[in-house]
């Protein structure tokens, strides 16, 4: 049975880099079932089933307060308050996402709000503060945090009277991993003490995966705020420990904490999730928690390690830091990673976009370290390095789009046909229209790709030759095609013949231009599926013709589901030299094919032959 929200896919099915959620491997059973025996063994009792105290029960909070001073305690050392959590500042929550909306309602829900977030931010809050119908707005961010001087500007432009939200995350930021430097936090803390109307509402769930053993956990912010003002430090146990513990804790003010007790809804309801908090207090006072976490830490760093060392050897044109804690990669792709998505085959990303108020940052993305090894993270970046060059060889050649919506039609209907059919929608979203060919309009089209067979390439052409047409057509079938109709055609329209749509055997192409055959014994040998009929393919023909080399030094081989091998050797007395291209997926091809199809929409295309 699938308990958990999303149905994480092995890496041979995908590899999802969105799963920004613990590895089940460290997910704590062991410890949760310890944790509940010792609640109901020691502690449990009738009364433990009633409404609990509104902020969580003393006990728990006095509890959680030992375990935050523990945590925090080097750091807070240069505070010179070692105990800066006491229960009477904590408040129990179900965790940040439910919280943010909570504190919305407790802070007075005026509509009229205006609320800062950092550009770019946690996709989740961003969400949230729009659906309550927020004016939402952004800060960009610096290497070292949020742009406090930015902020304040802006903030001096609102009248007092409106309640402004800054919603930030100070350390190992969701999605940059950017921690904010101290001083910065200093002069936020500042700014909420010279500005009454401001509330600013920390997100700190990856404060204790950090990864550095030399420097101590970061303190919270609101260690560096006075009683009076209006900030909020959130905490949650579900990247630390389980997300389906629904727990979370809060570290705030004496006055944001009178605010909290005295809301009705939780007046009305008690406590948040009082029984997995009696589960947690057990695992504190016997530090079994803190193990875990340091262990969860640990994993972490070393996934994160795996990750970023693969990114930077295979993809060494995109940037990215190396993060210092949390959960991500924040890359620049320097291209359009929405667009790059229509690319993606057995690899998933989440978008830049997502993580913008306004829907930018389009040429980012961010990868999750937090769920596959080593070995996952090696398959999805070479998928996605395949991804980005499909999208770059691509992107080259866009068409010019003209008044009327050109129509390709596409003939032939099997795995290519419908390839192409389906790559052509997802990169032109309709201003481009792919369409299944119909002999009856057959002058009605921009241009024909024909991807059938001899056969079925020899019926377009006495189609098109008695309709008397003018469009261009690309062919992309193999065989023995039907070369006098073809060059009969090529007196009226302007006609493409490629052997092999990929991009690599352009490429390898160019290499044996700068071969002598009289110096070698070169022999090709080809592999491809066993429903490929011809043999040898049209791309071993051609470069067989390059090369001077009699069919015969041509051995096909038909196996299984291979989609392309050609292996070119070339032999003399006293070396040899291999040049391989083998196609992984179908879908290469038909990309490829939009790159012909370009060219015939963006010239003029006189009659006339062009064979590659």
């Amino acid at each position: 049975m699938l308990y958990g929200q999303y149905n994480v896919p092995r890496s041979d099915v995908c590899v999802n880099f969105k799963v920004g959620q613990p590895n089940n491997d460290d997910l704590p059973l062991d410890l949760i079932k310890e944790g509940m025996h010792d609640f109901i063994a020691k502690e449990m009792d009738k009364a433990s089933l009633q409404y609990g105290d509104i902020p969580g029960y003393e006990r728990f909070r006095s509890v959680m307060a030992l375990f935050l001073n523990r945590r925090y305690h080097a750091s807070r050392l240069h505070f010179k308050k070692s105990n800066s959590s006491t229960p009477d500042n904590i408040f129990i929550t179900n965790g940040v996402s439910s919280t943010i909306p909570l504190l919305h309602l407790v802070f007075g829900n005026r509509k009229d709000t205006i609320v800062f977030v950092e550009e770019p931010t946690y996709m989740i809050a961003i969400s949230i503060y729009k659906k309550l119908g927020l004016d939402v707005r952004t800060i960009k961010m610096k290497p070292d945090g949020l742009d406090v001087e930015e902020f304040e500007s802006e903030l001096f432009k609102i009248p007092v009277t409106t309640p402004v939200v800054l919603y930030t995350i100070p350390v190992c930021h969701n999605p940059t991993s950017i921690t904010m430097s101290h001083d910065k936090k200093n002069k936020l803390a500042y700014i909420a003490k010279t500005h009454p109307n401001l509330i600013i509402i920390a997100d700190e769930v990856y404060q204790m995966l950090t990864f550095s053993d030399d420097e101590p956990i970061p303190p919270p912010l609101i260690d560096y705020c006075s009683d009076t003002c209006n900030v909020v430090s959130m905490g949650s146990f579900s990247k630390i420990f389980a997300p389906a513990c629904r727990l979370g804790w809060i570290e705030t003010t004496s006055k944001i904490m009178t605010m909290l007790k005295d809301f009705p809804q939780l007046d009305s309801s008690g406590g948040v999730n009082p029984i997995m908090s009696n589960i947690i207090e057990q695992l504190i006072k016997t530090n079994k928690l803190d193990k875990h976490i340091d262990s969860v830490r640990e994993n972490l760093k070393l996934r994160c390690k795996s990750l970023y060392n693969i990114v930077k050897t295979k993809l060494p044109e995109i940037d990215v830091n190396e993060p210092k804690g949390g959960y991500f990669l924040w890359l620049n792709t320097k291209i359009d990673s929405v667009k790059l998505l229509n690319y993606c085959d057995k690899v998933n990303i989440h978008t830049g976009n997502k993580f913008s108020a306004y829907g930018e940052l389009r040429d980012y993305c961010r990868l999750s370290f937090s769920w596959y090894n080593n070995d996952d993270f090696v398959v999805g970046i070479d998928r996605l390095k395949c991804a980005i060059q499909m999208y770059k060889c691509e992107i080259a050649e866009k068409p010019l789009i003209i008044e009327t919506t050109p129509i390709v039609g596409v003939h032939g209907y099997g795995k290519l046909g419908k390839l192409i059919h389906e790559c052509g929608h997802n990169e032109y979203h309709n201003k481009v229209v792919f369409n299944r060919l119909e002999y009856s309009n057959i002058n009605s089209y921009k241009c024909i790709i024909d991807v059938t067979s001899e056969k079925g390439c020899d019926k377009l052409l006495t189609v098109l030759l008695d309709n008397k047409s003018t469009v261009p057509l690309i062919i992309g079938s193999t065989g023995n095609l039907p070369i006098n109709k073809i060059i009969q055609y090529s007196k009226q329209a302007f006609v493409k013949v490629v052997s092999n749509f990929s991009y690599g055997i352009p490429l390898v192409k160019q290499f044996i231009k700068h071969i002598e055959p009289s110096e070698w014994n070169i022999t090709i040998d080809e592999t491809h599926h066993t429903h490929k009929k011809d043999a040898p393919s049209g791309t071993a023909k051609t470069l067989a013709g390059m090369l001077s080399v009699d069919y015969k030094h041509i051995t096909s081989h038909r196996v299984g589901e291979v989609i392309g091998e050609h292996i070119i050797k070339l032999d003399s007395t006293c070396e040899t030299i291999e040049i391989k291209h083998t196609a992984h997926k179908r879908k290469i091809f038909a990309y490829g094919s939009l790159f012909h199809i370009n060219k015939v929409l963006k010239g003029k295309n006189n009659p006339g032959l062009v064979i590659i």
